[in-house]
C-alpha cells in the first residue's frame, strides 16, 4: 500500500500544475514569475531562501525547488513537518481555506482543538493525522479536498483545492524523477489515526487513488 502513481509520464508539468492552483488561489502572476525565475538557473538558485552555494541541483530539481517555494510565498501550498504540532497545522491549513472563503468558524475550531487534547499526549508525528480527518470533513462541506504534493522528504505540502482538481491531479506524477513530485491524497498515511474513526470514508489505501 501507499503513495502510488498512475501517470508514468516523466513530463515536468509543474508549470501546468501551478497555473491550476495560482487560478484557484486567485494568485495570476504566478506563472508569469516561475517562467521568470526557471529561464535562468542562477536566477533560479539566488531565489531560493535556503540555497548553498555548494549545492548542486538538476534542472528537474532546480524547477521542482523554485516551484515550492514560489508556491509556499505565494499561499499556494501549506507546509508543514512531520512532527509539527497540531496548533500550527490547523493555523497553516486554515489559512488555505480562508483563502477560498471557507475559513474554520471559531466553534469548529474549538471543536476539533477539544477532540485533539483529548488525546494527549500523542506520540511524535500523530498531531498532522489527528487533524486529517475533521478537516477533510469539514472541506467536503465545501465541494473541496485536500490533496499533498509529494516530494518524498519529511514535509507534508497540502493544498486545499475543489474535488474537480483533485481528480484531475491526484495520482500524477508533476515532475520528472525519483526524488519528483507527486499529487496525492495524503490520507494513505493516516491508517492509524482514520480506520475506526467518523473519517474513515476519507482513508483511501493508496495516495494515487
Amino acid at each position: 500500500m501507499g503513495s502510488g502513481v498512475m501517470d508514468e509520464d516523466n513530463d515536468d508539468k509543474l508549470e501546468a500544475l501551478l497555473g491550476d492552483l495560482a487560478q484557484v488561489y486567485k494568485s495570476s502572476e504566478a506563472v508569469e514569475e516561475y517562467r521568470a525565475l526557471t529561464a535562468d538557473p542562477e536566477t533560479a538558485r539566488e531565489s531560493l531562501s535556503w540555497f548553498d552555494e555548494t549545492e548542486e541541483l538538476t534542472p528537474a530539481e532546480l524547477r521542482k525547488e523554485v516551484f515550492l517555494e514560489l508556491c509556499n510565498r505565494r499561499g499556494l501550498v501549506a507546509s508543514v513537518d512531520w512532527a509539527e504540532d497540531y496548533e500550527t497545522v490547523l493555523d497553516d491549513l486554515d489559512d488555505q481555506f480562508k483563502a477560498l472563503s471557507a475559513g474554520l468558524p471559531q466553534d469548529r475550531r474549538d471543536e476539533i482543538l477539544r477532540d485533539l487534547d483529548s488525546k494527549c499526549p500523542m506520540e511524535r508525528g500523530d498531531a498532522v493525522g489527528w487533524l486529517f480527518g475533521p478537516l477533510a470533513a469539514y472541506a467536503d462541506e465545501f465541494g473541496l479536498a485536500i490533496i499533498a504534493l509529494n516530494t518524498f522528504a519529511d514535509m507534508y505540502h497540502f493544498v486545499v483545492v475543489p474535488i474537480a482538481l483533485r481528480e484531475k491531479w491526484v495520482g500524477k506524477r508533476a515532475s520528472p524523477g525519483n526524488l519528483g513530485i507527486v499529487v496525492e491524497d495524503p490520507s494513505w498515511q493516516f491508517e492509524k489515526q482514520l480506520t475506526g474513526s467518523p473519517y474513515q470514508r476519507f482513508f483511501r489505501v493508496d495516495g494515487s487513488q
